[in-house]
């Protein structure tokens, strides 16, 4: 099963997987597979090449909800200096 997500205007897939009956994102899963616990919901998971649909461990990062939008900001300031 998958959604879709668009970010900068393209779209990408979002696979999830279901256990315990529960819905549960493929890249929330991959990370507490490589920790060995499950995550709080106040952790987020942050692609770091910004592409959803790689869910290597390698491109995973743990963050505050607050980091991640800060991160995220950060990025559409340094975009719209750039256009100038």
């Amino acid at each position: 099963m998958t959604s879709k997500i668009k970010i900068n205007g393209k779209e990408y897939e979002r696979p999830t997987i279901w256990i315990n009956g529960k819905s549960v994102k493929v890249y929330r899963y991959i990370m507490e597979q490589h920790l060995g616990r499950k995550l709080s919901p106040f952790e987020i998971i942050h692609h770091i090449d910004e592409d959803p649909s790689n869910n290597a461990i390698e491109n995973l990062q743990i963050m505050t909800r607050e980091q991640h939008t800060s991160l995220h900001s950060a990025g559409k300031r340094r975009v719209k200096q750039n256009k100038g």
